[in-house]
């Protein structure tokens, strides 16, 4: 179970909330207090939205540099563009971090991650977590599709956006432009007084945020599942969104209580076939779980609205 994902998730979860607050809503156009306290708010949560993607992504990150099967591979069989990463850019981090630590600890601080970046030489299993993101004070779209790319996934938010219509996102056109936006409202309400974030600028980051999390973390934990099962990471750049395979549960249409497990048929456009009906979401889990685990599937939950709200990755 991912804490970066349960994490994700609840802060979403919050600021989707949010949004039906009457505090967070503009009254009449007399309410001239109301309505600029509103703004204030929305503003908020525009940066929120951005910093909860920005963590996931980092998080998330590092809980997949610490998956890798260390019985299994040596620093030395790791892409040079990885290698990299969990040493120098881990360093690069640590620099540019260090400075947020209490001064009495910095020290001690800077000491303790510096002998976990010197043991990647040593052990695969426990890399920094300072490797991706953190040279800098806000995640961009290059840090993304860099983090993928050391993976061995090139063309990052073109997969990102294919993955998009078979999780049930298909109202995302493009997760790059999308991100771009999420960071761009960030930015104005983060740093202009005048800034004013609509409600529906908020709903559609939210959608977006989620998209981008979801397929992000898909690409990303195939490419590691793969690095432990075939006990190496790609030498070329590869192409996962096509390889990548899904299995949903979801709520029956008609059976009051019961969940659908559905599988994908083969070949576009985007179909489910229906594997099994469950008398509930208990149920459901216990029995789908280990069958995607065993067939190298990602297990997707979806809501009413065919949107996800979970999912779990095979290992």
């Amino acid at each position: 179970m991912s804490n970066a994902r349960n994490d994700f998730l609840y802060r979403l979860g919050l600021i989707q909330a949010s949004l039906s607050e009457a505090s967070v809503n503009d009254g009449a156009p007399t309410e001239v207090l109301k309505n600029g306290v509103a703004s204030v708010l929305r503003n908020g949560l525009a940066v929120l939205c951005f910093t909860c993607l920005e963590s996931f992504i980092k998080e998330r990150t590092a809980e997949i540099l610490n998956s890798f099967d260390a019985s299994a591979v040596n620093f030395s069989a790791l892409p040079k563009s990885l290698q990299s990463a969990v040493t120098l850019g881990a360093l690069r981090g640590l620099i540019f971090r260090v400075k947020n630590e209490p001064k009495n600890s910095q020290i001690q601080w800077a000491l303790n991650h510096v002998t976990i970046i010197a043991s990647s030489s040593t052990s695969v299993a426990n890399l920094s977590p300072l490797s991706f993101g953190n040279e800098a004070s806000n995640i961009r779209k290059e840090d993304i599709t860099g983090i993928l790319s050391a993976f061995g996934v090139e063309d990052g938010w073109v997969n990102m956006t294919q993955l998009c219509k078979r999780v049930g996102l298909g109202g995302i056109l493009d997760c790059s432009a999308d991100f771009k936006s999420i960071a761009e409202s960030r930015h104005k309400a983060a740093h202009s007084a005048s800034a004013h974030t609509p409600i529906g600028d908020l709903t559609s980051h939210l959608q977006s945020a989620r998209a981008i999390g979801i397929t992000f973390d898909l690409l990303l934990s195939e490419a590691c599942h793969r690095h432990n099962k075939l006990r190496h990471l790609p030498t070329k750049p590869i192409t996962l969104e096509s390889q990548i395979k899904l299995r949903f549960l979801s709520p029956h249409p008609t059976l009051v209580g019961h969940v659908k497990e559905e599988t994908e048929l083969i070949g576009p456009p985007r179909s489910l076939t229906t594997y099994h009906v469950h008398p509930d979401l208990a149920t459901a889990r216990t029995l789908a779980l280990p069958r995607s685990a065993t067939l190298n599937e990602h297990l997707v939950e979806v809501d009413t609205s065919a949107i996800p709200i979970q999912w779990t990755n095979w290992k």
